[in-house]
């Protein structure tokens, strides 16, 4: 769970190890973020969660959410994606979402277990392709090495 407003990438990205099997913590992780200078106080940029996906060997897709369809198609092959949920033109805000119902998103970092609403995400993405701003996400894949069994965040 995040632990302090800018952790959110950090978190996502911890989730995503956890997810594939390997194990993280916040304190370990938190500070490889800090030695590899892909995070501070203000966060982390899109392409430095990038990076670090591809730095911790996170096999993951990226993608540019036009509708909550696209989420649902991602979700619907069984993996969970990191999405870059623009909260204003200038504050982002990434979520570790692993399932959907009929009218939620199953997400994690904002606190333990959230329900994101389908029709607020909706809105959002369609005010923010009206604008130059996209909602983005990364797919993460799974590992032939790792496995999801007992996953627990």
């Amino acid at each position: 769970m995040q632990q302090h407003a800018s952790s959110c990438g950090p978190i996502a990205i911890i989730n995503a190890l956890k997810y594939i099997g390997r194990t993280a913590s916040y304190k370990s992780e938190m500070e490889y973020f800090k030695s590899i200078k892909e995070f501070d106080s203000h966060g982390m940029w899109p392409d430095a969660l990038s990076r670090v996906l591809i730095k911790r060997s996170i096999k993951h897709k990226y993608y540019v959410i036009e509708s909550v369809l696209d989420m649902e198609k991602i979700l619907d092959k069984g993996n969970p994606i990191i999405l870059n949920c623009l909260i204003t033109t200038e504050k982002a805000h990434y979520i570790f979402i692993i399932s959907h119902s009929p009218h939620i998103f199953r997400a994690y970092n904002i606190e333990e277990n959230t329900s994101l609403w389908k029709k607020t995400m909706a809105w959002n993405i369609e005010n923010l392709n009206k604008s130059k701003y996209k909602i983005t996400a990364w797919e993460i894949l799974k590992d032939s090495e790792y496995t999801n069994k007992g996953f627990r965040i």
